[in-house]
């Protein structure tokens, strides 16, 4: 089970994630609502700091990083403000939520077997294939 429950984590954040995504009013700048978003955030991911880790130092914390976490926050916003523009321009969220994620799918596939030399299996071959019918038939019904 402890396996697993990164995944429902995962998963329980997302809907959580795209529900307030659509539910954004459409009268707020969507860089406000993030940024009012991040301001929440940050006091979570302090407090969950100091709760779970045994140093509680964040100077010794900081002296650790590198390009990664300045990559990921620029990605974080970006792909927040996509979702919150999706969803403003009249996607459904059971439609925007799965042709982003089957793309990014597909695209983390060929990134992982070019640039990270992850070996592609034939099952995942299949996958992928059917990724792209279900790609047809989604966006077919959508136009």
């Amino acid at each position: 089970m402890y396996f697993y429950l990164p995944i429902l984590l995962v998963v329980g954040a997302e809907i959580l994630y795209h529900m307030s995504s659509k539910a954004t009013p459409n009268d707020i700048n969507p860089l406000a609502s993030i940024a009012m978003s991040y301001m929440v955030g940050i006091t979570a991911a302090l407090l969950m700091y100091f709760i779970t880790s045994p140093v509680k130092n964040l100077a010794i914390e900081y002296k650790h990083l590198n390009w990664s976490a300045f990559t990921l926050g620029i990605s974080i916003v970006l792909m927040e403000f996509g979702y919150i523009m999706v969803y403003k321009v009249g996607w459904d969220i059971n439609i925007a939520s799965l042709i982003c994620n089957a793309t990014l799918a597909l695209v983390l596939i060929a990134i992982g077997a070019l640039i990270y030399k992850e070996e592609l299996s034939v099952r995942q071959l299949i996958g992928v294939f059917l990724c792209l019918i279900g790609f047809v038939l989604i966006l077919f019904k959508k136009a």
